[in-house]
């Protein structure tokens, strides 16, 4: 009876809870959205990297999203901010991923908690803010595509 105790308490510790790895936010349009850090590796392998604005010729503004979650992101007119993203996901944990209908392109969308750019009024407007970002996985044309515009090859 002691062993089965002592196996049961270690399976507890070792097994990870996937509610400790999620998090509720209340984003800066006050709706409650939950999202978590721990991103399915081929989505992440995928979104992480350089997304470059395809309309302009120096590139900007950008988004850079790294693998430990941190990253920046430039509006139009600013200096970046440095974010911190987690992936969307349902009150269990299950990330919320839109498929398309007979390929294999997706949407995701990502929480992010938008730091300091070092800039004041419109400039620096989304200091502090908390904001969902959706990315769109093109597949078929081997590349990521953020706000539109700013684009990354696969």
């Amino acid at each position: 009876m002691k062993k089965l105790v002592c196996i049961m308490a270690f399976l507890s510790m070792a097994i990870p809870s996937n509610a400790q790895e999620i998090e509720k936010f209340k984003l800066t349009d006050e709706s409650e959205r939950f999202g978590t850090k721990v991103i399915p590796a081929d989505i992440k392998n995928t979104i992480v990297g350089y997304y470059r604005n395809i309309d302009n010729s120096d590139g900007k503004p950008f988004v850079e999203l790294k693998e430990d979650n941190t990253g920046f992101v430039q509006m139009h007119g600013t200096e970046p901010y440095p974010v911190e993203y987690w992936i969307e996901t349902d009150e269990k944990g299950e990330p919320l991923i839109q498929k398309g209908e007979g390929n294999p392109n997706y949407a995701i969308v990502l929480i992010a908690k938008f730091g300091s750019n070092g800039q004041t009024g419109v400039h620096g407007k989304y200091s502090g803010d908390t904001n969902r970002i959706a990315v769109f996985v093109d597949l078929i044309n081997k590349k990521a595509i953020i706000y539109g515009e700013r684009v990354k090859v696969l």
